[in-house]
């Protein structure tokens, strides 16, 4: 308690107002880009953020029953606003100023888990100004208002960690809930995956009208093998041109995927999230989920 005043003046006060109005701002700015397509803070409770994702690159929100809850995070920007007005009335702001650090951190981390996943598709990406000016309104006005460094230390990580686990756990139900549908599902299609990407190569739009949604059974030879981390491993079939099919596995499936190696022939049975080409490249990605391995 004697080290952090419960009511901050001096210069020190004038540090937690920037950090709060920096934080207010950053909130309507660009936080990342998606093949171009800009996402801001703000973009979650108003809606758009998953939105985006389901329109533009079929990755819907797992939990959409929640969505009521969405416009809560509008309490980021308004804690801010508060913590200034409180700073600069000489009054107690440790409160306002954590719930706004802590949930701003929370969805920054939402932000990158769901992007990396994007990443998986196919899908670029790039942070913005907004994302590394949160990161540092949030938690700089942690650290300047809360009072001891066991409780900043519990602020700063409370946020990430809260959004980690309730990441994990959506993986972990979405996979539960569909990969069994999958393999037990008769497939719409039994393509080879050349074939597959020259047919998108040809005509995305007609490619994504056919497959989009669709169960294939793909076969060919693993170009790439990709292993982001223990509990996820992506299959990739790439043509000479750089275009690809991507195969992303959750779960029980990745000890078996980790097995398999570039050059291996596989069978894949999985829906198709369609085809995405990349303006600036002149590559087709072609995405997919509900993966499993066709043991025939």
């Amino acid at each position: 308690m004697a080290n952090t005043p419960a009511v901050m003046r001096g210069p020190g006060k004038w540090v937690i107002v920037l950090l709060a109005a920096i934080l207010f701002i950053a909130f309507f700015i660009t936080w990342v880009s998606w093949d171009k397509i800009a996402i801001t803070g703000s973009d979650m409770p108003n809606g758009n953020f998953f939105k985006i994702a389901d329109e533009q690159f079929k990755l819907a929100n797992p939990f959409p029953q929640f969505n009521f809850a969405m416009p809560l995070l509008w309490l980021i920007p308004a804690f801010a606003i508060i913590t200034v007005l409180l700073t600069i009335g000489n009054k107690r702001n440790a409160l306002a100023a954590s719930i706004a650090g802590i949930l701003a951190l929370c969805l920054v981390s939402i932000y990158v888990f769901f992007t990396n996943v994007l990443v998986d598709l196919g899908v670029s990406k790039s942070y913005g100004v907004g994302f590394y000016l949160t990161i540092i309104g949030a938690a700089g006005i942690i650290l300047a208002s809360s009072q001891g460094w066991g409780k900043k230390i519990i602020w700063l990580l409370i946020g990430p960690l809260a959004a980690y686990l309730s990441f994990t756990f959506a993986e972990k139900y979405v996979f539960d809930e569909k990969q069994e549908n999958t393999s037990n599902t008769t497939s719409d299609y039994t393509v080879n995956a050349t074939d597959l990407i020259k047919e998108f190569q040809a005509s995305d739009s007609a490619a994504n009208a056919k497959y989009r949604e669709k169960i294939l059974t793909v076969n060919g030879t693993i170009s790439e093998l990709e292993n982001p981390n223990d509990s996820t491993a992506n299959i990739k079939f790439t043509d000479s041109s750089g275009s690809y099919a991507i195969f992303p596995f959750l779960g029980e499936s990745v000890t078996e995927v980790k097995k398999l190696k570039a050059g291996d022939k596989v069978s894949v049975k999985a829906s198709c999230s369609g085809g995405v080409l990349s303006e600036i490249l002149g590559t087709e990605s072609i995405s997919f989920k509900r993966c499993v391995l066709n043991n025939k």
